[in-house]
């Protein structure tokens, strides 16, 4: 951590306290080099402090070439060039440094800088085509939600810059062609750019700056006029990369500040996704991945327009700006407003598709409507009237047939789950564009065998009543069969929402109730079967594609296993009697054989249909088609 300083003791003395006041888990060096301060107080007490190193210039060199020796003497993986009139807020340098572990490909980043009264300072730079500079955000609200997303940027200021230490020694640190200061830090970021490497700004990185204590205002004046100087020489030297940077007269307000999107895309879904609590929002959450990896700009709203804790700023640290209340305070207004920036617009479940799908198709000319089904909520609830003998139910399930039906039919383009599915949609809307997307998991894979495993497993959220028909269904005509003759069997029923009564249950004939499990790992290793005995339902099963990435054999019902392409007695078991059933798991419990072929198998098929590479070359056709 580099701070370099020519007199301001007082200031200065402040940045330093913040440093050791504010919390961060990183370990770091700070290194401040006096540029021949006159001030007698920066040597004489400065340099005496312990904890830091202090290096003071023999004549005054300028901020350049001061951070350029001061960086010789750095010894971390990284180098920060901080200001001395910065004060730095809790995690700032934890948040800087987990950029770079969140993508591999960035070579620099930025903080969100903020002036002492709370307003915004700069949210990541831009440079027009002139060369001149703009500080996104200046004045405004830094927690409107535009300024609060990682995003790639044209620069972001030396006041707070974090960079690789071999991409600086790559470069060879600050041009000294812009001596004695300022567009050193531009620079240094289009070069990193020009290597290959992400420039990147991280809004929850928050330094407090003092502008213009070091080198005043005036630009007229002292080495601020130096920033209209090295305007020109930096245009000069990179002329032909700014032919590309048009003016704001030229570009809306999503191109200024997402300057490297290909596309544009608007996700709308029901609520926030929370991925470690249900299988849909681990789809939602890895589709905005997804489209965000291919080079796409991902703007989501909830339909509920709530910040959601954790779970926004999950999206937002994956680049995905998010809209909520009360920055947007109607959808309808937002795509009236804003509707026609977009390219693609994806209405997630026919509850957001059927409030907003007319306003779209009706008023703006530019997004294509995609109309993401999750499953064919018609079908589900047909399923379950069925079931249940119940006349309510199916008069519901009609009127949701019609309001999908009619969705798929004003949409560009209607994603479905599987090909049983896509076949019944050819059926009922011929003309539609119906495409085939896998649901996208990662692929952990399997660390124990057979022997070191035991227990069966239901997963899944309760908030979705065909997973509460399923465990109520097992555990009254199957679960009885299993411990009849084996007693050693346990079973562990795991998901969010866990209904109050299943907790009753709990320590009671081999059952534990775990409710929600944040981390899945612990148990997919030790389990040594799951159970999928849905008796309704529609749509690709989260549950078995998550029992299978981990090597973990199934034994499911033919709606669970619907769709999937899974074959029964080569990569699952498939029963839909109670009988069946229990026959299936005892097969699997008692074989090492089978549990290894099936586990094989398994894990073999979900890398091949369900891993995040299957679903992004689909994405990918999607959002290029025609380019």
């Amino acid at each position: 951590m580099i701070v370099p300083v020519y007199n301001h003791f007082e200031v200065t003395l402040r940045c330093l306290i913040s440093l050791k006041s504010a919390n961060s888990k990183v370990p770091f060096e700070v290194i401040v080099i006096d540029d021949h301060s006159t001030d007698w107080r920066i040597p004489e007490l400065l340099g005496k402090l312990e904890g830091l190193k202090f290096i003071r210039n023999q004549k005054n060199l300028g901020f350049i070439q001061s951070c350029n020796l001061a960086a010789q003497k750095a010894i971390g993986r990284y180098l920060l060039i901080l200001n001395n009139d910065v004060e730095v807020l809790d995690n700032w340098l934890d948040e800087l440094v987990s950029t770079f572990e969140f993508d591999v490909n960035v070579g620099c980043v930025g903080a969100k800088l903020i002036y002492p009264d709370g307003k915004l300072q700069e949210a990541g730079g831009i440079i027009w085509e002139d060369a001149s500079g703009w500080n996104y955000g200046r004045g405004d609200d830094p927690d409107n939600p535009k300024y609060n997303y990682i995003r790639e940027v044209d620069y972001c200021s030396g006041a707070c810059l974090l960079i690789k230490k071999e991409i600086w020694e790559k470069l060879g640190g600050f041009d000294e062609l812009f001596v004695p200061a300022y567009y050193e830090d531009t620079d240094l970021c289009f070069r990193v750019r020009e290597i290959g490497y992400k420039v990147v700004y991280q809004p929850f990185a928050r330094v407090i700056h003092y502008e213009g204590v070091s080198s005043g205002t005036d630009i007229n004046s002292g080495v601020k006029s130096y920033q209209k100087v090295n305007q020109l020489k930096f245009r000069e030297k990179w002329k032909n990369i700014l032919s590309y940077h048009l003016t704001s007269e030229k570009l809306n307000e999503l191109q200024i500040r997402n300057r490297f999107a290909k596309k544009f895309v608007l996700f709308i879904d029901a609520t926030t996704p929370t991925p470690d609590k249900d299988s849909g929002s681990i789809d939602s959450y890895n589709f905005m991945k997804i489209i965000r990896s291919l080079g796409c700009a991902v703007t989501f709203i909830p339909q509920n327009l709530a910040h959601f804790g954790e779970y926004t700023v999950a999206l937002q640290k994956e680049g995905v700006e998010v809209l909520y209340y009360p920055f947007i305070t109607s959808i309808a207004d937002f795509l009236l407003d804003k509707g026609d920036l977009f390219d693609f617009i994806i209405l997630s479940r026919i509850t957001v598709a059927r409030e907003f799908i007319h306003l779209i198709r009706n008023s703006l000319r530019k997004p294509k409507i995609i109309f993401n089904t999750v499953d064919l909520h018609f079908l589900r609830q047909e399923r379950e009237a069925l079931l249940k003998n119940d006349v309510s139910l199916f008069e519901q399930a009609q009127k949701t047939r019609q309001e999908e039906i009619q969705a798929i039919g004003l949409s560009d383009i209607t994603l479905l789950v599987s090909n049983v599915e896509k076949e019944l949609i050819s059926n009922l809307v011929p003309s539609a564009k119906t495409i085939v997307m896998p649901i996208p998991r990662h692929i952990p894979g399997r660390s124990n065998g057979f022997d070191n495993r035991k227990g069966l497993l239901f997963l899944g959220g309760f908030q979705h009543l065909p997973n509460v028909d399923a465990v109520e269904y097992f555990l009254e005509e199957i679960w009885p069969l299993i411990r009849k003759d084996h007693a050693e069997i346990s079973f562990i029923i795991a998901g969010s929402n866990m209904p109050a009564h299943f907790y009753s249950m709990d320590g009671k004939d081999g059952i534990r109730v775990l409710g929600y499990v944040k981390d899945l790992s612990d148990l997919f290793e030790n389990i040594r079967i799951s159970v999928a005995p849905l008796r309704y339902g529609a749509g690709v099963k989260g549950k078995i594609v998550t029992s299978l990435s981990y090597g973990v054999p199934c034994v499911a019902t033919s709606i669970a296993a619907e769709g999937m392409g899974l074959k029964d007695g080569e990569n699952i078991l498939i029963a839909d009697s109670p009988n069946r059933f229990v026959e299936s798991i005892l097969r699997i419990y008692k074989s090492p054989d089978i549990w290894e072929n099936l586990s094989t198998n398994g894990l073999a098929f979900v890398k091949e249909k369900y891993s995040i590479n299957a679903a992004k070359m689909v994405w990918s056709k999607i959002l290029f088609e025609g380019d």
